[in-house]
């Protein structure tokens, strides 16, 4: 059987048709079936990410919790990104870890854009809290995230002062 008599009364359609796509876009286009491509669309952004300006934003970074391990590549650690999405401010953030207690508290200046990177290197239940003067907002980081590749918690100081927060855990 050839491949003609297979496809039956497709086969005279699949004849007609152009092999190249700018030639099926021409065909298509004549008879009013196409439209122009939309415009590429650069990938979802969190609102709170900085804009594309081709590099990442400088930030400071603070290990707490580290645990020896034989290879840092297959170390369990959980990141905790602390952006401010206002006028340059002074943020509180303290951290508190249900196996070792108190392990920061500290005040930086955050300019708009320029985040603090916080690294939890222990697997452990973890409170972080973040504000914008004497009101802290608190986050949980749950131990069950630390087995996961692509662990990461987001806490935005908004332009109000509020705080808010989102965790991807795949």
């Amino acid at each position: 059987m050839s491949r003609a008599s297979a496809l039956g009364p497709l086969a005279t359609v699949f004849a007609h048709l152009p092999c190249s796509r700018d030639g099926l876009t021409r065909l298509l286009g004549s008879v009013g079936l196409t439209t122009d491509p939309p415009p590429v669309r650069e990938p979802a952004m969190a609102a709170h990410a900085p804009a594309r300006t081709g590099h990442l934003p400088p930030f400071e970074t603070i290990t707490l919790a580290e645990q020896p391990t034989a290879s840092d590549d297959c170390a369990p650690s959980h990141g905790v990104t602390v952006w401010n999405a206002g006028p340059t401010r002074t943020v509180t953030v303290a951290v508190e870890s249900a196996g070792q207690g108190d392990l920061l508290e500290t005040e930086r200046t955050l300019d708009p854009n320029r985040p603090l990177r916080i690294e939890l290197g222990q697997a452990d239940a973890y409170t972080v809290a973040v504000g914008d003067g004497d009101l802290l907002y608190e986050v949980s980081v749950e131990p069950e995230w630390f087995d996961r590749d692509a662990a990461v918690t987001d806490v935005v100081v908004d332009d109000d002062g509020g705080v808010r927060y989102s965790t991807l855990a795949e």
